[in-house]
């Protein structure tokens, strides 16, 4: 039970909440008190505060604006602008397709007189003081290519003749003009003298009518084990390295003859696929990511992409490894139109590919790979390194899988 004292507890704890319950709620209300008085009458405080975030609203968007347009402006006057270009251009209008191509190549022969010209007498440049930058003037466009000859149409004698003016190990550069790319074409090789023959007799006319400074590299597996095309090709890149400067490097299937010179070999800015078009598969690219065939390298690009892999031993698959490699570090796969970079297969007797589940599974560990199975970890002994008459000889023993 409760006595008089509890009792009057209690009374007094509800009156005090009662007034509580009953006493104005100046929180509530806080924020409609007026802020400011002005000739236009009362501005209050969530007025003001609008008003101050759109007024820096505005003020933000007119400075982003700025910084765009200086931006434009940088990107014009310096040339960055174009790097942003596809080497292909989607229309439809097949004619213009091509001239637009071609005056693009025009244009950057252009800059580059001009850059040469701006920078002539200036007493670091590497440039010979008596020659000037090299035109592509002897282009010709389409050519008539003949990829079924028999072992008696075409012969290396003849060819030799036919290229008089190229060096022993296949070295050739303008005599009267300054190369603008320093070219080494590396083509992995098996048993296949006749189609060696007759890509040297159709591509070497073309690197010398496009003015390049080229070395043309054969590399060659020693011996009959599982053939590894990667391999063989990091182990070609390392030697071609420290006999020629190169700026970059194409990597050249002997089977594969192009059809139209001006399908450039000069050095791209990014990854250069140059097989888009190739007869055997009906002029048709048979997948996006195809980079096999014809491929077209600057050296830090190869280097950084830490060259093909190792792994792939047999016919298949490490052109597609490439390719992941070429996407996951940020690259393109860049390509001419197919109208221009047309290929011409000989006939041969296909290899028989590797299993489709070895592939695959190598496949689906490339991006992870790809920093330690490479350039870094290309394990051969070297035969020999000998300059024949039209090219270099790599003889690499790449071991057995």
């Amino acid at each position: 039970m409760l006595d008089a004292s509890d009792f009057g507890t209690v009374f007094k704890g509800k009156m005090k909440m009662e007034n509580e319950h009953h006493k104005p709620q100046h929180t509530k209300i806080r924020r409609l008190v007026p802020y400011a008085v002005s000739h236009e009458g009362i501005l209050w405080e969530d007025d003001n505060r609008l008003l101050t975030m759109v007024c820096l609203y505005v003020l933000g968007l007119i400075g982003v604006s700025i910084l765009i347009l200086l931006l434009c402006h940088f990107l014009k006057g310096s040339g960055l602008s174009q790097l942003g270009q596809k080497d292909y251009i989607d229309i439809g209008n097949v004619a213009l397709y091509n001239e637009v191509y071609t005056n693009r190549i025009i244009d950057i022969i252009h800059t580059s007189e001009r850059e040469y010209q701006s920078t002539k007498t200036s007493p670091v440049s590497t440039r010979p003081n008596h020659g000037r930058l090299c035109d592509t003037a002897e282009i010709k466009g389409p050519l008539n290519v003949n990829a079924s000859h028999s072992h008696d149409d075409i012969k290396l004698v003849d060819v030799i003749e036919e290229n008089v003016d190229i060096q022993y190990g296949g070295k050739w550069k303008p005599s009267s003009c300054y190369a603008r790319y320093r070219v080494a074409i590396i083509i992995p090789y098996r048993d296949r003298l006749h189609h060696l023959v007759v890509l040297l007799a159709h591509l070497l006319p073309i690197l010398r009518r496009q003015q390049l400074d080229f070395r043309v590299f054969v590399v060659e597996q020693f011996g009959n084990a599982t053939f590894n095309k990667g391999r063989i090709m990091n182990a070609a890149f390392k030697e071609a390295l420290k006999i020629f400067d190169f700026q970059c490097v194409v990597f050249h299937d002997v089977d594969l003859i192009p059809e139209d010179d001006r399908n450039m070999y000069s050095c791209p800015w990014q990854p250069r696929h140059m097989s888009v078009a190739i007869d055997e598969m009906n002029y048709r690219l048979k997948y996006d990511i195809l980079v096999g065939g014809v491929l077209n390298l600057r050296v830090e690009h190869y280097q950084e992409l830490n060259g093909y892999s190792n792994m792939y031993w047999g016919w298949g698959a490490e052109d597609d490894d490439m390719a992941y490699r070429i996407l996951h570090v940020g690259f393109k796969i860049t390509r001419p139109p197919s109208t221009i970079a047309r290929y011409k297969m000989i006939k041969h007797q296909k290899r028989r590919p590797t299993s489709w589940h070895t592939r695959s599974k190598l496949l689906h560990t490339a991006v992870k790979r790809y920093k330690m199975d490479g350039l870094n970890s290309v394990s051969y002994t070297l035969m020999f390194v000998h300059d024949e008459r039209l090219f270099t000889h790599i003889m690499v023993d790449v071991g057995k899988p």
